[in-house]
């Protein structure tokens, strides 16, 4: 695991071991608790106080279906806050066969100034002059790079709009095909590339020194499925199953909503608890977000405590039961903050 700093100004490029504190984390979650610690809260988006953080997915480079997404983060110069915008394409994966766990840019080049950040299949990185790339759009420009470089080459890439540093400007990816046709479009951060003057990142993707799988053997050892067709005549099949350790079908399909309410918001760690809890909840006939939020809401009012897996379940099962506690819970979140006179309640019109 590593970090690649880039400073703008002075040119110099660093590796470092990625810090303890940033240990465990990728996407949106590293990138956003950087911003959150390296940049002054009331610099200028556009300034060079603000740094533009580009991190694959925390499991971006495994075996794992559908983790080839990078998250891109910064101060945002259209809300003026902490921002983070991803995309598909191809670069995530090769970023993560080079085990590079985030780009860091600081800084900000001098007035008139243009580079390209190539990052080779050894994971060398240089600046580039790009300054005849000036104005150019992002098609011709990915064509040229795929031309320069060579059609294993994955491109992140900011258009007209970026180096005018207009707020919603975008950065753009390629894909499978050599087409920048996937945007991170929210937030201006391809203002915030502009900026910097960066017109782009071009990572070669023939790495082969990706981090290794912390226990190889547990990865997905249960088998289930990670593909599944729920839904009559799908060509999709988006669905999972997830099985316990016996083999023994759990829930289907255990999806990002579920677990970032079940987990993320109770505290929760455990995956077989958040499989059961939507197995809980499906069974009930309640809505998973709005459960997982509302027992969050519970825990939050000293109800009980953060992490407590036994006790979400049976929080949960207090709704199947009709107990005053489960009636309340099952009213929503809104609900579960008018009982305990908690005002923090993540909900819009009680929902």
């Amino acid at each position: 695991m590593k970090l690649l700093r880039v400073n703008m100004n002075s040119r110099a490029i660093t590796v470092e071991d990625v810090p303890q504190d940033y240990v465990g984390l990728g996407g949106r979650g590293l990138t956003s608790i950087m911003v959150n610690a390296e940049v002054p809260p009331k610099c200028d988006p556009l300034g060079p106080e603000n740094k533009l953080i580009f991190a694959p997915g925390y499991l971006t480079g495994t075996p794992l279906p559908n983790t080839s997404r990078i998250s891109i983060g910064g101060k945002s110069p259209l809300t003026g806050t902490i921002k983070e915008s991803n995309v598909g394409g191809t670069v995530a994966t090769a970023l993560a066969d080079l085990g590079i766990t985030a780009i860091i840019v600081e800084g900000q080049a001098p007035a008139g100034e243009l580079s390209l950040l190539g990052i080779d299949q050894k994971g060398e990185a240089s600046l580039v002059p790009a300054q005849e790339y000036r104005g150019m759009r992002t098609y011709a420009l990915v064509e040229r790079m795929l031309k320069a470089y060579g059609e294993k080459t994955s491109v992140l890439c900011i258009g007209p709009a970026g180096e005018q540093r207009l707020a919603v400007a975008s950065i753009q990816s390629s894909d499978v095909d050599g087409r920048p046709c996937r945007a991170a479009g929210r937030g201006g951060m391809g203002a915030v590339m502009g900026a910097k003057g960066l017109k782009a990142l071009v990572v070669d993707q023939r790495g082969k020194s990706a981090d290794a799988i912390a226990d190889a053997q547990a990865f997905k050892k249960r088998g289930g499925k990670t593909t599944h067709m729920g839904c009559s005549q799908c060509a999709i099949h988006c669905s999972n199953e997830f099985v316990d350790a016996e083999g023994k079908y759990v829930t289907s399909s255990l999806e990002y909503e579920t677990i970032w309410a079940m987990g993320g918001m109770t505290g929760v760690v455990d995956l077989d608890t958040i499989a059961r809890l939507d197995h809980l909840c499906d069974d009930l006939g309640v809505d998973t977000m709005s459960t997982g939020v509302g027992v969050a809401v519970a825990m939050d009012a000293g109800y009980r405590q953060f992490g407590d897996a036994k006790a979400v379940v049976e929080m949960v099962e207090e709704i199947g039961r009709g107990t005053d506690f489960g009636k309340i819970l099952g009213s929503g979140p809104a609900a579960v903050g008018k009982h305990f006179n908690n005002k923090r309640v993540p909900v819009v019109k009680g929902q």
